[in-house]
């Protein structure tokens, strides 16, 4: 967990005993659904599950990326930046992206943009130049994951067309 933490490994708080609304994860900033009589503890618990799984999900594919380094021999304390990448690509993938300077306002740009840290994280993993930017190990693990989700959405589309489905495959279209 301290190494998660001091490589800043984003693990939102499903209690939300801590932080106010910029502990919480994005989709859930407001809480005045949960105001409704009847669903609001619906809508509740359904933040607490998601919240949950993220974080299970952070922390998992993380652990993985540290016990690789580690059989590498590259220990946390030695190669802090290295496990910091790694942080921010797992944030990344997971919709957490870095707003940069605009950190420290973005509950005020979520009131004005859906997700803004979600579409950080989409301009970040669409760029080359963030790519580059990345430690040789995290651009390997990136891009190889980047490969797997083109390959695997392709190859499921390409499935669907060939037992009839309609599916466009002009990238020009807002269907594609």
């Amino acid at each position: 967990y301290r190494v998660m933490r001091d490589s800043d490994l984003y693990i939102a708080d499903p209690r939300r005993v801590s932080g106010g609304l910029a502990a919480r994860e994005e989709r859930f900033m407001s809480n005045l659904a949960e105001k409704i009589p009847l669903i609001g503890r619906g809508i509740r618990a359904a933040e607490r599950a998601y919240t949950s799984y993220l974080n299970k999900l952070r922390v998992d594919v993380f652990a993985g990326y540290v016990n690789k380094l580690q059989k590498m021999g590259l220990a946390q304390k030695e190669h802090s930046g290295l496990y910091r990448a790694f942080a921010g690509f797992v944030n990344n993938a997971t919709g957490r992206g870095d707003l940069g300077k605009f950190n420290r306002v973005s509950q005020q740009l979520n009131t004005l943009f859906f997700s803004p840290r979600l579409i950080a994280s989409r301009f970040n993993l669409l760029n080359p130049v963030w790519y580059i930017k990345q430690p040789t190990l995290v651009r390997n693990e990136a891009i190889k994951s980047f490969a797997e989700f083109v390959g695997v959405g392709t190859s499921v589309l390409t499935l669907a067309k060939l037992a009839g489905a309609d599916v466009e495959i002009d990238p020009r279209s807002t269907d594609f």
